[in-house]
């Protein structure tokens, strides 16, 4: 099975996420998510299931909720510029993320399931916890006066890992709302420096991969020297790098929800790549049974052709059940809910917009083909109508 027949299999029903979604998300938020937040919960609390989230977890992401809080009565104009600057960055993370996961999914030989779980690691590191850790780290240098170099909290999103790993890692207060040090957990620089990049690592006789913990100035082993860990041993630890960015990704995203002011003030500071929309508006168009199939955006913006068809989708029917974490036992069954071909296709057409922006709207044509392959709309919108 491929790396997207996977996803795609792994998939729950509609009913099983939202069970999920009120044990995590629910009880936090407020006022309730609007239609695209809804589903972006819903999602996560699928991922916080396969992703082992605790109690104790959920106390983390209520931390990072606190810390934008307080940043928040500190300077509301600094927290929307580093809020911007992080999603600014959030596409092309992704894309890292996900191009890993997928070649460390499909990946077969030992030899080659270990480089590339080095290399996922190391991308988890460099990308994602460079990116979702600055809140915590913005937090400490205004509040802790950590030594920094960033002149402008949008520098601060692009410091890098290891400065923040450091910094959240080594600082000593501890507050009621919980300890900074655990959010690193996952994260070790050691096995980072030994890792992608820097190569100092070997595969043995024993299926293991050896990491020679050295001093990059005098060549000399140093802290612990070696670590030696089993796939499973090193794949548990990406699991773990896994949960540490859910936790500090949901922690931003619920301040945000029960902030929509402060989240109305956040705006893309440059135009989202083409690839990145069309990525996005396929998964958006997935979500309510289309198919994208034409996507054509000039490269002057200014007229773009979109095909949607619907798209079956096989769902189980009963033989199953699945079991929540306080022993709760369901039976598995799925509910088919009938719309309109019209609200999914504005849906869509509204979502395109978005990612564009009020003033980017090009011309867009969009055709619509029904489950029997026929078209059923051929519509052209000028730039005036979407305004409205």
């Amino acid at each position: 099975m491929n790396f997207d027949d996977a996803i795609e299999m792994g998939n729950p029903s509609y009913a099983i996420k939202e069970r999920f979604y009120q044990e995590f998300f629910r009880p936090f938020l407020n006022p309730e998510p609007a239609r695209d937040a809804y589903q972006y919960f819903l999602d996560q609390a699928w991922f916080a299931w396969r992703h082992g989230v605790k109690k104790i977890d959920m106390q983390k992401v209520l931390f990072i909720q606190w810390m934008c809080n307080e940043l928040l009565k500190n300077n509301s104009c600094e927290l929307v510029q580093l809020m911007a600057n992080i999603f600014d960055r959030t596409d092309d993370a992704a894309t890292r993320i996900s191009e890993s996961e997928r070649m460390f999914y499909e990946a077969c030989k030992i030899e080659t399931k270990f480089s590339t779980a080095v290399r996922h690691y190391k991308v988890f590191f460099e990308s994602e916890f460079r990116l979702w850790a600055t809140v915590p780290y913005y937090f400490l240098c205004k509040n802790y006066k950590i030594p920094n170099k960033a002149s402008t909290p949008s520098t601060f999103v692009d410091i890098s890992a290891a400065e923040k790993y450091q910094a959240i890692k080594n600082i000593k207060t501890q507050l009621i709302q919980g300890n900074f040090s655990d959010f690193v957990e996952g994260f070790d620089n050691e096995l980072r420096n030994a890792g992608e990049g820097h190569d100092f690592y070997e595969i043995t006789d024993n299926d293991t991969i050896l990491f020679n913990v050295v001093d990059p100035e005098t060549g000399k082993p140093k802290g612990s020297k070696q670590i030696e860990l089993s796939y499973g041993q090193l794949d548990t630890i990406i699991n773990k790098c896994r949960k540490s960015i859910w936790i500090f990704k949901n922690g931003i995203m619920i301040f945000l929800n029960n902030n929509p002011i402060i989240y109305s003030k956040i705006h893309n500071l440059r135009p989202l790549k083409v690839r990145d929309i069309f990525l996005r508006l396929k998964e958006f168009a997935d979500e309510r049974w289309f198919s994208l199939d034409e996507f054509n955006f000039d490269p002057n913006r200014q007229k773009a052709n979109l095909t949607i068809s619907y798209k079956k989708k096989i769902v189980g029917h009963g033989g199953g059940e699945i079991i929540f974490g306080n022993g709760e036992r369901y039976d598995v069954i799925s509910i088919e809910i009938r719309v309109k071909y019209l609200d999914q296709t504005l849906g869509v057409l509204q979502r395109f917009v978005m990612m564009i922006g009020k003033n980017r709207i090009p011309e867009i044509k969009i055709k619509v083909i029904d489950a029997e392959k026929k078209i059923i709309s051929d519509m052209e919108f000028s730039k005036i109508e979407l305004e409205k």
